[in-house]
């Protein structure tokens, strides 16, 4: 009868030992299948920080460097818009080399929000003070000319407001041109998804023979714009092969709504230049606190408070902090602009909302 108990005993333990060793097992296997998803998601994030979402997914089974070989795209019509900051190396030498990483990164981040809200805009690139990007092109609208206007406007008034908060002489000059773009993979080491053409050359004229504060657009671009804006002929620019454009200043007419929606049309960008406009103590309050805007923002209050150039009574709006929960669609239409099939609609006419009652991000520049 012992010699049994034994035996069962034995066969217990036996059994315990293979159950146990197929759950450690089953263990690794989950664990590792975890760090594999991990691990691919962050391939992606990677991917998608180099290459434009619609580029990523044909490139994912591919080494990088073997990105260069794939395909070229061609799209026949887009609208490009290039800023550059006027006096960007003078300005660069009269602050601490932390002042204008901070400055640089609050610029790019707000034009970035604009350029998410008012909807099909392509970011392509920034070296170092100029910021390049696509309206329509590979997000396809039929007002891409109408959209890159409203950008390049939104951008100069963007920047009047962190001139005034941070008492520093910031200006843009800023070149819109509409026509095709070949756009490809480029370089192995740290590929990237770039733009040529002709039209990459028009646009850059543009900009580099713009006035600050100033948006200049060619006369391709012109032709496209309904009659909400106004234009003004500049005469023409020489290219470097001797070509002869056009060149055009636009503003909205004084009696159309056209920035001051700003505000309802993206409530994340006022967040954001509420804060930049405010005090480090300021920025803590128990909106943001509540709306938790510096977690989704991805920017934090001592970022935005630039070391001895906060001004603390420079206030955007009337200082409220808009609600997030606005959807793309409501966000859009609110600008006159349909997020989903890129149509134009009537933009409303009539007086300028009064500064109390504007959007913390109501723009009224004209020009």
């Amino acid at each position: 009868m012992v010699n049994h108990l034994g035996s069962f005993g034995g066969l217990c333990l036996a059994v315990s030992v293979v159950v146990s060793t197929k759950e450690a097992k089953r263990r690794k296997i989950v664990s590792e299948t975890l760090g594999l998803c991990r691990n691919l998601a962050k391939i992606e994030r990677l991917i998608l920080s180099l290459v434009p979402d619609f580029r990523a997914s044909s490139l994912l089974a591919l080494s990088p460097k073997r990105w260069c070989l794939t395909e070229h795209d061609y799209y026949s019509h887009c609208t490009i818009v290039q800023m550059d900051i006027t006096g960007f190396t003078t300005l660069a030498s009269t602050i601490s080399a932390e002042e204008l990483i901070h400055l640089i990164h609050a610029i790019s981040t707000s034009i970035d929000y604009l350029a998410d809200c008012i909807t099909h805009v392509w970011k392509v690139e920034t070296v170092g003070d100029c910021y390049i990007a696509v309206v329509g092109g590979p997000n396809h609208c039929e007002d891409h000319a109408h959209r890159a206007v409203v950008f390049a406007c939104c951008i100069v008034e963007n920047m009047q407001r962190i001139a005034a908060a941070t008492q520093l002489h910031l200006k843009v000059r800023i070149g819109v041109h509409t026509g095709e773009i070949t756009a490809a993979v480029m370089g192995r080491s740290l590929p990237r998804y770039l733009i040529y053409g002709r039209d990459c050359e028009i646009v850059r004229v543009m900009e580099a023979n713009g006035s600050p504060g100033v948006v200049q657009v060619s006369d391709s671009t012109a032709q496209l714009l309904p009659r909400e804006w106004l234009l003004e002929p500049l005469g023409f620019h020489t290219m470097g092969n001797g070509e002869r454009i056009m060149a055009h200043s636009v503003r909205p007419r004084a009696n159309v709504e056209v920035l001051e929606r700003a505000g309802r049309f993206c409530p994340r960008l006022g967040s954001f230049m509420h804060w930049f406009c405010a005090d480090a103590s300021d920025v803590q309050g128990e909106e943001m606190e509540e709306s938790g805007e510096n977690e989704s923002l991805g920017v934090d209050a001592s970022m935005l408070s630039i070391p001895g150039r906060s001004a603390r009574d420079v206030r955007v709006g009337d200082g409220r902090t808009p609600s997030a929960g606005s959807h793309r669609q409501s966000r859009a239409a609110s600008f006159g602009l349909d997020a989903k099939s890129g149509s134009s609609e009537e933009w409303s006419k009539g007086r300028r909302a009064h500064a109390s009652s504007a959007d913390p991000v109501a723009a009224g520049g004209r020009g």
